[in-house]
């Protein structure tokens, strides 16, 4: 209920008071009572009603000042409230203060002090940080000087391992050039496996004169080796020329197993190290000096010529 409202109905119920009263007056009730006996209700109604607004305005009195007073005391208990909760953040803000001074104290600090210490503890850290950015921008550059420096050494080693290989190469080279041509030990098994298909055949190996100080041993080992796998081996030294390699002379019009065998040997002799070819144009009968008697009427004849 609103301020004003409660104002209008105390004036209202002061008027009915004041009404009352002086309806119930002893003088006003006496100036009625000589107008008559025909007034004589009307007095007992006036006296009445007096009464009536005599109580009702009492009671809207009451009733008034009554809540008024509970109203202005909910508002003292709320202002009271409100002023204990005032202090109770006064005094905790105080406490804040007195911690916070405490604690520049023990800094070295005032208040007066206050913005240049921030200000040097902003330096500091601004310091701090422009050191740390030139500790990191130097560890970068060591670590891009770093991967490059493995960069550059990893492209040594693949130049040095290129260099290795060129050189081993050429120590192969080397030493299969001036190594004798063979058939070892170990592989003459194999070798002597893959012509026993063709057993039967026949074949002179000549070795000429002129040629390298290997040809004749391995001359000698490939009739060895070929008499092994079945062959029918005769041997000699033809008549005139140099050879180069080792070169399987079967003519121009051999038989299928004739140019079978011609293709074996060669293979056999090559997975070996050794140079050798077909020659289709020579032989197989190849004229030859020197007291050796070669077989007569071969199927091919190997000339066991220099390495190159």
């Amino acid at each position: 209920m609103s301020d004003a409202l409660l104002g209008w109905i105390l004036g209202i119920a002061t008027f009915l008071v004041i009404a009352g009263v002086a309806l119930e007056g002893a003088e006003y009730v006496e100036e009625i009572r000589e107008r008559g006996w025909q007034l004589t209700n009307l007095w007992k109604f006036t006296q009445k009603l007096g009464f009536a607004m005599l109580v009702i305005g009492l009671a809207a009195e009451w009733y008034s000042s009554t809540i008024i007073h509970d109203r202005d005391a909910r508002r003292i208990i709320g202002l009271t409230r409100e002023a204990k909760a005032a202090e109770g953040k006064i005094a905790n803000d105080k406490k804040i203060a007195n911690k916070a001074a405490n604690d520049a104290a023990k800094l070295g600090v005032s208040v007066g002090n206050l913005h240049d210490f921030v200000k040097r503890q902003i330096d500091r850290n601004n310091a701090a940080v422009t050191e740390l950015k030139k500790n990191t921008a130097d560890l970068e550059k060591a670590r891009a000087d770093a991967v490059k420096a493995a960069s550059d050494a990893k492209g040594d080693i693949n130049k040095a391992k290129q260099a290795l290989a060129q050189e081993i190469a050429i120590r192969n080279q080397i030493i299969a050039m001036t190594a004798p041509r063979t058939v070892t030990a170990e592989k003459q098994g194999t070798f002597i496996e893959s012509l026993k298909p063709f057993a039967g055949l026949v074949v002179n190996v000549f070795t000429p004169a002129q040629n390298s100080d290997d040809a004749g041993p391995l001359g000698t080992l490939l009739a060895d080796l070929l008499n092994k796998s079945g062959w029918k081996v005769g041997s000699g030294v033809p008549g005139s020329g140099w050879v180069k390699t080792v070169l399987v002379c079967i003519g121009g019009h051999p038989n299928e197993r004739v140019a079978a065998a011609a293709k074996a040997l060669v293979l056999a002799l090559r997975a070996n190290g050794i140079l050798s070819f077909i020659d289709m144009k020579e032989g197989p009968d190849i004229p030859m000096s020197g007291f050796e008697s070669p077989l007569q009427h071969p199927d091919m004849t190997i000339l066991v010529g220099s390495k190159q």
